[in-house]
């Protein structure tokens, strides 16, 4: 009886340490982390205005000014490029302008850039303009274009100041146009000489600036300039 009881306290036992094992835990599926998205680059509200300035040949012609004196097309741009950065200065002075010239191609004088810190750099900028030769005028935009999208503002101005008929490249401006369109880049022309000897394409800078929710204008004598480059911003 006794040896009896002995097993059975055994098997008591042994069912017992059985029953209370705790079984193994299976190891989580790996999972594949998604990487995250980089964030995307807000736009700011600043205004940013790139000058768009023709150094043609034509440019060296001259131009009204004040009281019956005249000058050259090309320095009267210049005076009222820089009454227009004033402007620009008085009302914010964070406002970006930057200026390209345009001729048989297209060149940076001087980048986006703060007017208030900027200015006397981009009056030297703008005394560097000089007549050269042809109208490319879809250089200048392309590299205009190029400047606003390192500003990353969804106020992007451009401000074309020509004198003469655009004569090279002229198939690409539709596609610029669309671009400007579609990066919401508004497009202000002015067409700058006196009255029957400018040369400039009335037609071609009002499509160009109403395709874009700008403007054309004309102006005939240095203080019509000056007041057009106001009305751009």
């Amino acid at each position: 009886m006794t040896l009896f009881l002995r097993q059975l306290t055994r098997c008591f036992r042994s069912s017992s340490v059985s029953t209370l094992t705790t079984p193994a835990v299976k190891a989580p599926k790996t999972v594949n982390a998604v990487k995250p998205k980089p964030p995307r680059k807000r736009l700011h509200a600043i205004p940013a205005y790139m000058l768009v300035v023709d150094e043609s040949g034509s440019t060296s012609s001259s131009m009204r000014m004040a009281f019956g004196r005249t000058t050259t097309r090309i320095k009267a741009i210049q005076l009222a490029a820089q009454d227009y950065l004033r402007h620009l200065r008085s009302s914010n002075q964070k406002q970006m302008v930057g200026v390209v010239g345009f001729s048989e191609r297209s060149t940076l004088y001087h980048p986006l850039a703060p007017v208030g810190q900027a200015m006397p750099a981009l009056c030297r900028a703008l005394q560097s303009l000089h007549p050269k030769s042809t109208t490319n005028l879809s250089a200048g935009l392309a590299l205009a274009f190029t400047q606003l999208r390192t500003a990353h503002t969804s106020r992007g101005n451009v401000v074309v100041i020509t004198d003469g008929a655009v004569n090279v490249e002229t198939a690409r401006l539709p596609q610029l146009t669309q671009q400007a369109k579609s990066s919401r880049v508004r497009i202000f022309t002015i067409g700058v000489g006196n009255n029957g000897d400018s040369d400039y394409n009335r037609n071609l800078l009002t499509h160009l600036a109403r395709s874009t929710g700008g403007r054309f204008m004309s102006a005939h004598s240095f203080k019509a300039l000056c007041n057009a480059l106001r009305r751009t911003c």
